[in-house]
């Protein structure tokens, strides 16, 4: 459909269940030697309705230290066909383009998370010459793009901390109540690239019908990623081990209880005894005088609060 070269690319779709697109313009400059791996779908756009990309929220100004590896964040909304591109602002030419990389420099690649919608530019060694403004680019008529500035010091690299990996959360929760579980995982000279959350073996994925939500958010200063899973409305279904797993193979687990209002408590107490309670409510006469009867010390603290 092209040559590579100060050329236009003129792309369109046969594609009959849409409709017919308007005729897309892109201009490149001279790529030596990668005129292979274009196609006529490259770049190709549909003038639809469909929504404007749109990008997430993360970082412009980072500053790393020289010898580090630099991770530049990319995050966009309602992606669709079109492409995203990595810059630098100084260089016309795209260093990458999808998961492709076309710089001549080996310590540059792009990392992408399809489940946030991630095309990270990862820049390892980093050295002076890598200091600079980048620009992260989608494919549309208008270009839109969003710019990181990569500051780089003399300073020494830090010593390297060992890789780790925390979950928090309450163990204990009422059915109905909201499960709240957070993971923070630390990586030795940056931040793990995913976290990944599992239930009994199986991953978990967000789900809006299921009212699950996971957040994540990274501290690149701190080398750290953090991801948060939310449960709406628990059901008894709920309950079980929730095992956090990072893209470097960390991995903890924290066992999450669901329980009834009226429900027997003997797995909670450790006991062959089993007691009735009511959440905001004291218990009864016959309740308190059972209680030194059963191994107290495994009560959780909201029943002991009763």
């Amino acid at each position: 459909m092209g040559r590579i070269g100060r050329q236009t690319f003129q792309l369109a779709t046969h594609n009959t269940q849409l409709k017919l697109p308007k005729l897309m313009e892109l201009e490149f400059q001279d790529l030596p030697g990668k005129s292979q791996i274009w196609n006529n779908t490259t770049f190709a756009q549909y003038e639809d309705n469909a929504p404007i990309p749109r990008f997430n929220p993360s970082p412009t100004n980072v500053t790393f230290r020289r010898g580090e590896t630099a991770i530049l964040h990319c995050s966009i909304e309602n992606l669709g066909t079109k492409t995203v591109m990595w810059r630098k602002a100084s260089d016309p030419h795209p260093w990458t383009i999808g998961t492709y990389t076309y710089v001549k420099d080996s310590s540059v690649t792009v990392t992408h998370n399809e489940e946030a919608n991630e095309w990270n530019l990862l820049i390892k060694n980093l050295e002076k010459r890598h200091g600079g403004v980048y620009v992260c680019q989608v494919s549309t008529r208008d270009r839109i793009s969003r710019q990181v500035l990569l500051r780089i010091t003399d300073n020494p690299v830090r010593e390297k901390t060992k890789p780790s990996i925390q979950v928090s959360g309450k163990s204990y929760i009422e059915k109905g109540d909201p499960i709240k579980l957070v993971c923070n995982t630390t990586g030795s000279e940056y931040p793990p690239l995913d976290l990944d959350w599992f239930k009994d073996g199986n991953k978990i994925n967000a789900d809006s019908a299921k009212k699950i939500k996971i957040d994540k958010r990274h501290f690149p200063h701190a080398n750290t990623l953090s991801s948060v899973l939310n449960i709406t409305h628990s059901k008894m279904s709920d309950a079980g081990e929730y095992v956090c797993r990072s893209s470097n193979l960390e991995i903890t687990s924290i066992k999450v209880h669901v329980l009834n209002e009226f429900s027997c408590c003997s797995e909670v107490l450790d006991s062959h005894f089993c007691f009735s309670y009511q959440r905001k409510l004291p218990f009864s006469p016959i309740d308190r005088n059972f209680l030194p009867v059963v191994n107290q010390k495994n009560l959780p603290e909201f029943i002991k609060s009763l």
